[in-house]
């Protein structure tokens, strides 16, 4: 007699090209026990393109909301409506899917999207990277409420364990569990033909995200960004800012700078193991990305984080914080260049996590309590 296997079906959402590099290492561990009853569908709120293998696995593309005139497409208004959009179109694959879980990382508004869709339809919803802070830009208040909507927390470090439990979360819905980006860099990492080089490269990384609280200024601010790039006068490998408001308009503000003045190649995305090579052979990484603050580290690479988008996080001490203009922008930048600076970052360890985290998720999800137990919200007594 065959013994029945009870099936968990986990919709896991991707919002982007930044919360790849944390989903893949859990995706792998979902698929490795799916004898054992998980059952993963992709659910793809971006526009990016996720890596081969994953493209023919259960997956669903939603179609994203622009302006018909392509004219304005990082406006607020665009940005809420996209938004609306994807609350609709996720509802419709909820209906067909009947997920048992929905697992989200981070802070994109995408997935405070997705998840406002499932409250309707009482589905539990796991979420990575709660207790994160970043007062620096709308994010923060995104990853807050999609906490309060959670039923279970993935944190990445003690101290946004302390700010979940603070904001009224039961203790046993909330898991220290380390970012599980730090799974695949290990893994990348372990690998005999990968590893950093033991001479570092010229080129100078470079994500510059628009300020979304700082709209006002924002595309002076990449401006000057731009200006102080093409005064230090390394090639650059940059990549195009995530689709928040007026991220046209600062992705332009950046290039326009660079374009004639130094090489430099700019890219939309690239998958994860690309991704850590890049990292792996710059130089430094510039600009105001989470890359910076959570990634970086584990390749021992210098970080010059540039203004307010990243305030609040946890930091490790590769990282040099910088505000002001192109003046202040060159000075972080040859800092973090100086060959002590460079060879100090080596082995410093990173606060996110051990690159066990996958592992840690997986296990709590298949010992999930039940479903009645994990909806009812209560305040801890």
């Amino acid at each position: 007699m065959v013994e029945e296997v009870l099936v968990m079906r986990i919709v896991s959402v991707t919002t982007g090209r930044a919360d790849v590099g944390h989903l893949e290492p859990v995706w792998r561990e979902i698929t490795a026990r799916w004898r054992k009853g998980l059952e993963l569908t992709i659910l793809n709120v971006g526009s990016h393109q996720l890596p081969a293998e994953w493209e023919g696995f259960s997956f669903f593309k939603l179609p994203r909301w622009w302006m018909s005139d392509h004219q304005g497409r990082d406006s607020s208004e665009s940005i809420a409506q996209n938004m609306a959009a994807v609350v609709s179109n996720a509802a419709s694959v909820y209906t067909l899917v009947a997920p048992d879980v929905i697992l989200v990382f981070g802070d994109r508004y995408e997935a405070l999207a997705v998840v406002s869709a499932a409250l309707p339809f009482g589905i539990p919803i796991a979420h990575i990277g709660g207790g994160d802070e970043t007062t620096g830009s709308y994010d923060n208040q995104i990853r807050h409420a999609i906490t309060k909507m959670a039923h279970l927390h993935f944190v990445p470090h003690e101290e946004a364990q302390k700010r979940v439990l603070a904001m009224g979360e039961q203790g046993w819905r909330v898991h220290l569990t380390g970012l599980p980006s730090l799974d695949g860099i290990r893994q990348w990492l372990e690998d005999g033909d990968n590893g950093p080089e033991p001479e570092r490269g010229e080129e100078l990384v470079v994500i510059f995200h628009s300020p979304t609280l700082e709209l006002e200024t924002a595309e002076q601010q990449a401006r000057e960004v731009g200006k102080a790039l093409a005064q230090i006068g390394r090639p650059i490998k940059g990549f195009i800012p995530g689709c928040d408001v007026l991220h046209e308009k600062v992705r332009r503000a950046v290039v326009d700078q660079c374009i004639g003045a130094l090489e430099s190649e700019w890219l939309d995305q690239e998958q994860p193991s690309d991704f850590y090579r890049t990292l792996s052979e710059a130089a430094c990484l510039v600009g105001n990305s989470s890359a910076g603050i959570m990634e970086a580290c584990s390749f021992g690479l210098p970080v010059v984080n540039i203004g307010s988008r990243q305030e609040g996080r946890v930091r490790p001490e590769n990282v040099v914080d910088v505000v002001g203009n192109r003046k202040a922008f060159v000075k972080a930048i040859k800092y973090a260049l100086r060959p002590e600076f460079r060879t100090f970052c080596q082995g410093l360890v990173n606060p996110y996590g051990d690159g066990h985290a996958a592992e840690r998720i997986v296990e709590a999800l298949a010992a999930l309590p039940a479903k009645d137990l994990l909806l009812k919200k209560e305040w801890p007594r």
